[in-house]
């Protein structure tokens, strides 16, 4: 029996783009913001004595009890406060189950994480796209006239990697008739957050990571923060038992270890500095409050095939306004180097 499955699956979905993550194997892979450096040895020694207390029989705990303990510490919020989630994806996942769906506006400012959108109209969700001003600003009178359910705002901004006035941010929760989420990602290379004004704000939620600033992108452990009523709704469509035993056991040794992250970030930064003046001579780099740079050059595209060839992967994009940038996340320096020396090699003729 033959079945046209194309005519089962949602009308939403069968035009639905996966979210692209491309394959290969590179010598340098600078394209998806992963913290460059892996957990140090004697970090690694804890969470195995961690790890070998961990019942694996068992289902892990279904409310991350331990781990959100420790994140309100970090925080110095209410435990009641935090959800935990496979990846901050997860979440916005659920944030759209809770408050989205059929009928639902779900607003952001393009260009941003292509996730937002994806999950919107996954979830059936009108998605209602509002393009950045000159230099990647937000127009918050342009956010409002679109009357949304959900707004997702990135602070800072991917893949711009700009923080939007706070002014203007909290414009918007004030005027909003719905939900205003604050996607912190990169929080801990920016150090600026709406962390206080959930005090404030009712309609304010925030989205942490544990994949960027911490080197865990490769256990999927996000969180999110809001009032305890919008933690207590969004928890009846989670997924039970969502994050796994030891995903959770990792990640509460990191937040006990915050002083070694914030090492880690300031190397980063410094890094992050030292690649933006280097590019500054060949490219058009952007301001970036994250770990990653957005730059401007003439065949970018061509560019990117090039530095394919030597193995270096970064990020371009399949937008048609976005087909002259690129994105590079901030390496270790023997990475950035070798970036910029095949780079400088292409954009001067060097690439025979």
């Amino acid at each position: 029996m033959k079945i046209n499955i194309q005519g089962l699956v949602r009308p939403e979905i069968r035009t639905l783009e996966p979210y692209f993550v491309p394959a290969g194997n590179y010598e340098i892979k600078l394209d998806a913001m992963e913290n460059p450096y892996d957990l140090p040895a004697d970090l690694k020694k804890t969470i195995s004595k961690k790890i070998k207390g961990l019942a694996f029989n068992r289902y892990p705990d279904a409310g991350a009890v331990a781990l959100r303990k420790a994140i309100a510490g970090y925080l110095k919020v209410s435990a009641d406060q935090i959800l935990v989630g496979n990846g901050s994806d997860e979440l916005i996942l659920a944030i759209l189950l809770t408050f989205g769906g059929w009928g639902k506006r779900i607003v952001y400012p393009v260009p941003t994480f292509s996730v937002y959108g994806i999950l919107t109209q996954a979830t059936g969700g009108i998605k209602r796209e509002v393009f950045l001003e000159e230099g990647f600003q937000l127009d918050p009178r342009k956010i409002m006239k679109e009357y949304p359910d959900v707004v997702f705002l990135a602070y800072p901004n991917n893949p711009t990697g700009n923080c939007f006035p706070k002014d203007e941010i909290l414009e918007i929760a004030e005027k909003s008739r719905g939900i205003v989420v604050i996607d912190e990602a990169y929080f801990e290379f920016s150090n600026r957050t709406f962390l206080n004004q959930l005090y404030e704000y009712d309609n304010i939620i925030i989205l942490r990571t544990f994949s960027k600033a911490f080197s865990l992108a490769g256990l999927r452990v996000g969180y999110l923060v809001a009032n305890p009523q919008i933690v207590k709704e969004i928890a009846k469509v989670k997924l039970p038992y969502n994050v796994n035993a030891v995903s959770q056991a990792v990640a509460e040794v990191m937040v006990k270890n915050i002083k070694r992250v914030n090492k880690t970030v300031d190397l980063i930064k410094q890094e992050r500095a030292a690649l933006m003046e280097e590019l500054k001579n060949i490219v058009t780099p952007y301001p970036s409050e994250t770990n990653f740079i957005l730059f401007r050059c003439e065949r970018a595209q061509d560019l990117y095939a090039y530095l394919l060839k030597k193995k270096i992967l970064i990020k371009a994009f399949g937008e048609t306004y976005l087909r002259d940038f690129l994105r590079v996340t901030v390496g270790t320096p023997a990475e950035n180097k070798k970036f910029l020396l095949e780079t400088k090699k292409f954009l001067r003729g060097k690439n025979a």
